[in-house]
């Protein structure tokens, strides 16, 4: 019997004119989920409008559960105009015990304006079930 691994991505989009920039939580991917044991293995996050404010905020990226678990919060000027963010996240190797959403958290200071596409990148093989 062969063991197939399979693989996904979920994309995502942080608009400010459709999401606000208020600070707390902002749901990201409300149509598409990680699916239930994935693994993710990366995290892609492109700046297409550099993010604004009055002050200081930070953003992290979060999964169902873990805050920070795609990108730790992290200061604006990090994301300039076409900034790229990738690399494996902090949730990098666990295995999914539920769908899982994507979530952006503003801390300190509210956003003004800014647009980011991004990707979270999954695996998952017949030898997780």
């Amino acid at each position: 019997m062969r063991i197939q691994d399979k693989s996904g991505s979920v994309a995502f989009v942080y608009d400010f004119a459709r999401d606000g920039g208020l600070q707390g939580q902002i749901l990201l991917n409300a149509s598409e989920v990680i699916p239930t044991r994935a693994i993710i293995w990366n995290f892609r996050a492109e700046v297409e409008t550099a993010f604004t404010s009055g002050g200081a905020p930070t953003m992290s990226f979060d999964v169902t559960g873990i805050v920070g678990g795609l990108a730790a919060a992290t200061a604006l000027g990090t994301f300039g105009a076409n900034a790229l963010k990738v690399g494996p996240p902090a949730a990098a190797g666990q295995i999914s015990l539920s769908e899982l959403q994507i979530f952006m958290t503003i801390a300190v200071a509210d956003l003004t304006g800014g647009v980011l596409v991004g990707y979270v990148d999954y695996k998952f093989s017949s030898r997780n079930f």
